[in-house]
């Protein structure tokens, strides 16, 4: 997970939630100091996991995040229950959906890649 809030905050509310044993690793905008969509946090996650912008895919709900995250070369997947549409503004996600189910269907059904999470 990439975030812009710190990374002691987002695993606390992530345990809260009882959702930490579905996330392998939290990483903050802070390590750069610079926030989403900039591209040094996506440069920074993909430092992080060790690989290179064509096989990791990032899915959020907000089209901002999605759009930085296509201009730092990522594959990006949009879930639309937040924000219901896409905003003509920013660049496209190469796959969308009204839920996760949908968005990761759409992303495995793109041209082979080796697609990791972040």
């Amino acid at each position: 997970m990439l975030t812009n809030g710190s990374s002691d905050a987002t695993v606390a509310l992530l345990e809260a939630s009882g959702l930490q044993d579905k996330v392998e690793r939290v990483l903050s905008v802070d390590a750069v100091q610079r926030w989403k969509p900039a591209p040094a946090p996506y440069r920074h996650a993909l430092d992080q996991l060790g690989s290179d912008a064509r096989n990791v895919a990032l899915v959020a709900v907000h089209s901002w995040d999605v759009h930085g995250a296509h201009r730092a070369g990522l594959t990006t997947g949009w879930c639309s229950r937040l924000e219901g549409g896409y905003p003509s503004v920013f660049d496209p996600p190469d796959a969308s959906g009204p839920d996760l189910v949908a968005v990761a269907t759409g992303l495995l059904a793109l041209p082979a890649t080796s697609v990791q999470a972040t």
